[in-house]
């Protein structure tokens, strides 16, 4: 018999071990799914800011530097004290903790990727861009997304 965080599985019955493992595979599985559509969102946002803005370049870069010198152990107990006292000592505080935890040891590359994307896009694509028209959201999707960030995955 083991207990892992208010679950117990009993090797008694293989069916109810296999089916609790499962459940536990698939809780896993949310949880990564959530931390990396934070990460995506959180990476777009903050790596497209700093690239076109540079005043705020100034401010985001080095912040983003100070956060990343940061060892996730070192983030690890203060985040699970902070999150369980608002939230108290609950399944769904210590997900939340969970999920943080997992964006702030994936996040950091994925903004440093879009920044340096964002920042080695040719000056004549850029052109071309704003003669036919391009601008705002559309600019980012087939400028940024499509050309550059495709370019990094396939390297």
């Amino acid at each position: 018999m083991i207990e892992i965080s208010n679950i117990v599985i009993d090797f008694s019955n293989q069916f109810d071990v296999l089916q609790k493992m499962l459940s536990l595979v698939s809780y896993s599985l949310v949880r990564m799914s959530i931390a990396m559509l934070i990460s995506l969102i959180v990476a777009f946002v903050y790596g497209i800011t700093a690239a076109y803005y540079k005043k705020m370049k100034k401010i985001l870069i080095p912040i983003l530097d100070v956060l990343q010198s940061i060892p996730i152990l070192g983030f690890f107990p203060i985040v699970i004290f902070f999150i369980v006292s608002f939230l108290g000592y609950t399944g769904i505080s210590i997900e939340i903790a969970a999920i943080l935890l997992i964006v702030t040891s994936m996040v950091w590359n994925m903004i440093y990727s879009v920044y340096e994307s964002t920042l080695t896009i040719p000056k004549d694509l850029t052109a071309v861009s704003t003669s036919i028209k391009l601008t705002g959201w559309k600019k980012i999707k087939r400028i940024i997304f499509f050309d550059k960030l495709f370019q990094r995955l396939n390297a």
